[in-house]
């Protein structure tokens, strides 16, 4: 009788994200990495939702608070620098992980509407290791062309469409619909999101 050999998964989810943090972190980093090379690979990845929140925030609010500090002491005293840094590195380390929770229940929501297989943990997963490093280089590129705006501006525009790009695959291929599907999933939910900060906009210009 033919045995069955089972074959082990590359990484164990119990064992990314043990006791040794910085061992965590550098394993988050590395499926950021390989995931920002190639955006289907962030799929094959354990969908380890908290650990990748946790490392993603820790990531964005430490780059956020180096750069902040980096151009703030051009033009503040120390407490004014650390003191805003701090704060603009909470609040940029929580808007960006938020933002992309609402994106993918958008197309989540979409996709599930035109018959889409559904699993909103590993795409979610799978967004934040792909489009964090996208943020983080963004960021870097803003401080270091500060003073070539346009430069800034193309490449920044080379990313956004590198991160549509991306979701896109991702989205293919943990739903596995049709190419044009998940295009217009993807469409309507900048819409919505579009009309969202408009209206948010409106709502604060009339309560002032």
């Amino acid at each position: 009788m033919r045995k069955i050999q089972i074959r082990k998964p590359r990484y164990n989810p119990k064992s990314d994200f043990g006791m040794n943090g910085r061992k965590d972190i550098i394993i988050t980093i590395q499926k950021m990495l390989r995931a920002l090379a190639k955006p289907e690979k962030a799929v094959e990845d354990s969908p380890e939702i908290k650990q990748t929140l946790t490392h993603s925030f820790l990531m964005l609010a430490a780059i956020e608070l180096l750069l902040i500090l980096i151009t703030g002491f051009r033009v503040f005293d120390l407490t004014t620098v650390i003191m805003f840094g701090l704060l603009g590195a909470l609040l940029y380390a929580v808007i960006v992980p938020t933002g992309v929770l609402v994106i993918s229940a958008m197309l989540w929501m979409f996709s599930a509407l035109m018959g889409a297989k559904q699993n909103f943990e590993s795409q979610t997963n799978s967004f934040i290791l792909f489009l964090t490093p996208i943020f983080i280089i963004a960021s870097v590129i803003s401080v270091i062309l500060m003073n070539f705006a346009n430069v800034g501006m193309v490449i920044n525009l080379i990313l956004i469409l590198y991160a549509l790009y991306g979701v896109e695959l991702i989205v293919k291929k943990i739903t596995e619909l049709p190419t044009w599907k998940v295009v217009v999933s993807i469409i309507l939910s900048i819409i919505i999101s579009f009309i969202l900060i408009l209206v948010t906009q409106t709502m604060g210009v009339s309560t002032n």
